[in-house]
């Protein structure tokens, strides 16, 4: 046996040893990656579960609401119950409810005196009998003492485009939080005022409504 092949073992066994160091190196960072983003979504979730912090990422920021909605909440004085006439699983599951959804939960986040809930028309009568007039499915209504506000989500909380040619319309931005504030201006100040937000400039919709 030559001297060149009585050194192999030798090569070899440091190779392992040195593949062995980078794999455990490996695998510590491995473990610390995996540790922090557990870390971090933990600390995420405690967020939204007790400060109601969600990052908007839409470009209309529809699950977001302005410091004017946020001031003007936070200020009020007098409690308001605002009733949802529709199946909550529709809020949870459809796209465009969703953004009512959203804004009903930030309402609720910055004003101690706003409180929301579902109602069925059909099986909660006395729900629908508390407020006079005639509510129905989709309505949303807004109250606080003897003052009340209904509201239309489909037709009074989203925009439309209508194609005069066609004789269509078509869903072109929403607009829940500008009708909700309304209405809850309507029902808490003794002077109530009608919020009014720009939608166009120059002739151009701006937050996709019109």
């Amino acid at each position: 046996m030559s001297k060149e092949t009585a050194k192999e073992p030798k090569k070899k066994k440091s190779f392992n040893k040195k593949k062995l160091k980078y794999g455990s190196v490996a695998t510590v960072i491995t473990v610390v990656f995996i540790a922090v983003i557990v870390f971090i979504n933990l600390i995420a979730g405690i967020l939204t579960e007790r400060k109601g912090l969600k990052l908007d990422l839409t470009p209309e920021k529809y699950y977001d609401i302005s410091q004017q909605t946020i001031d003007y909440v936070s200020s009020i004085d007098k409690d308001v119950e605002i009733a949802v006439f529709d199946n909550e699983s529709n809020y949870h599951s459809n796209t465009y409810y969703k953004m009512v959804l959203e804004t009903l939960n930030k309402l609720v986040q910055y004003s101690d005196h706003i409180t929301y809930n579902f109602y069925d028309t059909t099986k909660n009568p006395d729900a629908v009998n508390k407020y006079a007039g005639t509510i129905s499915m989709d309505n949303i209504v807004i109250a606080s003492g003897d003052r009340v506000k209904v509201l239309s989500v489909t037709q009074e909380l989203f925009a439309y485009t209508t194609n005069s040619y066609y004789g269509t319309s078509a869903l072109s931005g929403y607009k829940g939080e500008q009708e909700l504030l309304s209405a809850i201006m309507s029902v808490t100040d003794a002077n109530p005022k009608t919020a009014a937000f720009i939608t166009k400039y120059n002739g151009s919709a701006i937050f996709g409504s019109e």
